[in-house]
């Protein structure tokens, strides 16, 4: 009997619905919400040219002789050293921006869902207790602005990485990138 009445409290609820809901919500903030996702996309890119620029400066050491000018070694040092610094305040920039949003998305759904409640019948609401409604709206509400934070934090560094990392393989050797792009695609 249990394991039937946990079948049917269960709700359809796509990913594509979750989608539309987060939609829904980030659409009076999607601009702001843009801008924080560009702000992120940007630090890392940038944190990218570190490692590139490392790699370069190895091949330019193990291709180095006596007396040969040092000037490209310090413009790539000087562009890893801008590349840190654009890094760091983007992604700080990213993060702030984009947890406000977060949090106002979260607030906003929980005030729709108790906008919704108090339109409900009141035989509804005396169902259950009161406590165990509204804290299932806060714990969306809370799950809707950690989706967002997610994406700040980890959707969009995951993809720059992953995307990245494939460009910088095949831009140093093309068959270790043409490799991985078809293990990847497997």
């Amino acid at each position: 009997m249990p394991a039937e009445k946990i079948e049917t409290d269960l709700i359809d609820y796509s990913s594509w619905s979750l989608i539309k809901d987060i939609g829904k919500f980030l659409k009076p903030y999607r601009w702001r919400f843009l801008v924080a996702s560009l702000l992120r996309l940007v630090s890392d890119i940038s944190n990218l040219y570190i490692a590139y620029g490392f790699a370069l400066i190895i091949t330019f050491f193990s291709k180095y002789s006596a007396g040969q000018s040092l000037e490209y070694f310090w413009r790539i040092i000087l562009l890893m050293v801008i590349a840190y610094f654009v890094n760091h305040s983007l992604r700080f920039s990213a993060k702030y921006i984009g947890y406000r949003i977060a949090e106002k998305v979260s607030l906003d759904s929980q005030f729709e869902m108790v906008k919704h409640l108090s339109l409900l019948d009141v035989a509804w609401h005396e169902k259950g207790n009161v406590g165990n409604k509204m804290k299932r709206i806060q714990k969306g509400g809370d799950g809707l602005s950690r989706i967002l934070q997610m994406w700040i934090n980890s959707f969009i560094q995951i993809g720059v990485n992953f995307i990245g990392m494939i460009f910088i393989l095949s831009h140093i050797d093309r068959l270790i990138g043409f490799v991985m792009v078809v293990y990847l695609d497997c």
